[in-house]
């Protein structure tokens, strides 16, 4: 026994048509009955905020007190009579101190040596006065060797890292 094209289409698609009919239905109910809302015994009824701005339900608003004068978000709709200012006096509040940074050392990496594990020949460390034979994990002041290859060196720092490289080499 073959269905037909219409027969399966029928049962697929009837449950999500009854679903849109009961939606259609209830929107078009919940119109109709907005639009009654027009008598002033239903809006009572419903509560009293149909129509009733934020003012008429909280109250009159007192500006004269230093909380409502100094809010740019009052209630009431008019300015303040006090005047707004974002900008702090200068004169009132010192100086931010500026962070002082100590400059980062100049590294150059002259030579590696041996094999695994790699140990390095390295210029410019802090607290060296020349060119230091290095291993990996050595920590020089804040200044601490990571990792060591063949053709360069990892260098960290407390806010860098560097990949030290052989001059003329890409």
């Amino acid at each position: 026994m073959r269905r037909t094209f219409l027969a399966v289409a029928w049962k697929l698609w009837t449950p999500w048509a009854l679903w849109i009919l009961v939606l259609v239905g209830l929107t078009s109910v919940a119109v109709v009955r907005w639009g009654r809302v027009s008598t002033e015994g239903e809006r009572s009824r419903l509560g009293g905020l149909l129509g009733t701005s934020l003012g008429d339900v909280l109250g009159p608003v007192d500006t004269t007190s230093p909380f409502g004068a100094g809010d740019p978000f009052r209630l009431s709709k008019a300015p303040s009579m006090v005047r707004y200012a974002a900008v702090v006096d200068a004169q009132t509040q010192p100086p931010l101190p500026s962070p002082s940074r100590e400059p980062l050392p100049v590294l150059t990496l002259r030579a590696v040596a041996g094999g695994p594990p790699w140990q390095a020949l390295i210029e410019g460390l802090p607290g060296q006065p020349r060119a230091v034979i290095v291993r990996s994990g050595n920590t020089f002041e804040q200044v601490t060797i990571r990792a060591i290859a063949r053709d360069s060196v990892v260098v960290h720092s407390a806010d860098s890292t560097w990949s030290l490289r052989f001059a003329g080499r890409s």
